[in-house]
């Protein structure tokens, strides 16, 4: 009797998965006989469950939809509240809990009476649920949509629908649908398209109308790796986007839990990992990043280390100094020049100017860091001070000169700083002042070199790369005093 229940159950199961089963692959399944499969469709039917069986050579059987929800221990208002749940949950993009969630209602609605049908469709068109984030532009997917192209992908069935292209043209698209996707808070259809025969990819809240045709098909070979990839190569061609790599201090495993779908991670070690991404905006990686709460390394793009710098400066200013802060992460020295560095300051040179790894010409980024820095000290006007810190050398302010700074930090106005594919140079003196930044802009561009160039960071790998003269002449036109009053400006916009 134990077994018989149990392949009850599993009979029930394998009827929720498919529309439609041809008998003899039932039993195979089972691995029971056609006559002892017979004898187990008729207790599903002696305990509520709908089984209609189809005569002839394909013939099989299907779950349909009853008179009275089979016995799940659920009332009807219990069963109302679940298919709202679900469908409130399907429009979510948290990986694995949307896909879930599709899937229970799909199994949910097979069998649902038509009156408590009528009951959750007049409590959806009731209720409004807030999209995220509560300023962004509504574009769920509606559940009725999403049930129908679940369904049809569970049973191999061919679907038609109305679909608004991105220039605002709808058109009359008939499909072989394949996967649902939910990917950057949106829902994807995976479908190969019978007019223009080829695979693409439908965003759900633009389809309308979506009706199965009747038409079972052989499900084709999915394109690319998998779905997702396939949608996501596809966003990425339609707008633009960023290729991100990072290296975090953190097990792949404990990267993955933050990331999900929306990027690939690879183990370095143990302790080590890799995180790629392709987004369009790189304030998701920002974001992740902070999230994650590991150090890290930024490989590429360079734009993400000025965001990450713009960041940090906006966090710090948001931050209010109080008795106890700790201490200011630059070590300072004196207003020294030329050949009076501290010891400090040129083992740090020393440091950063050695040949790093894979570079075609021995010391190439050494010789363009030392020349830079030669340019800074000699050009730097009096009244500033110098520090360092890990990875930067930094001309400051000091805080007896200007006090009303940020979180207690000397206001930083030119930094040096060595990155693992680059070296940068920073001018605040033209992140404060957008005028100053496009004349030097056009100054550079007038010499002929390539400007590789962030907000007020710029980028250089050899000597070739940098107009020293340029740098040169725009540090030594900022005195403190001069910096102060553009800074002052700048902050008062």
């Amino acid at each position: 009797m134990a077994a018989t229940s149990s392949r009850t159950l599993q009979l029930l199961s394998l009827l929720q998965t498919h529309r439609y089963w041809p008998g003899e692959k039932l039993a195979q399944r089972l691995e029971v006989s056609i006559r002892t499969l017979r004898r187990d469709i008729e207790r599903l039917r002696e305990l509520g469950y709908p089984v209609s069986a189809h005569r002839g050579v394909d013939g099989g059987y299907q779950l349909e939809a009853g008179a009275a929800m089979p016995p799940l221990l659920l009332d009807d208002e219990e069963a109302v509240g679940l298919v709202v749940v679900l469908q409130a949950a399907a429009q979510e993009s948290v990986a694995g809990v949307a896909e879930a969630s599709l899937r229970a209602l799909a199994k949910l609605t097979q069998v649902m009476p038509a009156r408590l049908r009528h009951r959750v469709d007049a409590l959806r068109a009731s209720t409004d649920t807030p999209a995220w984030p509560p300023a962004a532009p509504r574009t769920l997917a509606d559940p009725t949509v999403l049930v129908t192209l679940a369904v049809a992908c569970r049973d191999s069935e061919r679907i038609r629908f109305e679909y608004l292209s991105g220039a605002g043209n709808r058109k009359l698209r008939r499909v072989e649908p394949a996967r649902l996707v939910s990917l950057y808070r949106r829902w994807y259809l995976v479908a190969y398209d019978l007019d223009r025969q080829a695979w693409r990819s439908f965003r759900l809240d633009r389809i309308t109308g979506a009706q199965r045709a009747g038409e079972r098909f052989r499900p084709r070979q999915l394109p690319g790796t998998d779905a997702v990839s396939f949608v996501r190569e596809g966003i990425g061609r339609v707008r633009p986007s960023f290729d991100v790599e990072l290296i975090l201090n953190a097990p792949a495993h404990l990267v993955r839990e933050t990331v999900g779908r929306y990027g690939t991670v690879d183990e370095v070690g143990p302790e080590t990992s890799r995180l790629s991404m392709r987004p369009d905006s790189l304030d998701w990686p920002a974001m992740i990043l902070g999230s994650i709460g590991a150090e890290f390394e930024v490989v590429r793009p360079p734009e993400l280390v000025d965001l990450l710098h713009e960041w940090a400066r906006r966090f710090a200013a948001a931050s209010h100094p109080t008795e106890g802060s700790p201490a200011p992460s630059l070590r300072y020295f004196g207003a020294m020049t030329g050949a009076d560095q501290p010891p400090e300051v040129m083992a740090y040179l020393d440091r950063a100017c050695a040949p790093r790894d894979g570079e075609k010409t021995s010391g190439e980024r050494g010789l363009a860091l030392r020349a830079v820095f030669d340019a800074v000290v000699t050009a730097m006007p009096p009244g500033y001070r110098l520090g360092i810190a890990s990875n930067m050398i930094g001309w400051v302010i000091p805080l007896e000169d200007y006090p009303e700074t940020y979180n207690g930090e000397p206001l930083l106005v030119t930094a040096l700083a060595t990155q693992k594919n680059y070296d940068a140079l920073y001018l605040m003196s033209l992140y404060s002042d957008p005028l100053r930044d496009a004349a030097f802009r056009a100054a550079w561009a007038a010499t002929g070199r390539k400007l590789d160039m962030g907000k007020s960071c710029l980028r250089f790998r050899r000597l070739a790369d940098v107009d020293l003269s340029l740098i040169a002449d725009e540090i030594a036109a900022m005195p403190p005093s001069e910096f102060i009053a553009r800074y002052e400006i700048s902050r008062s916009r």
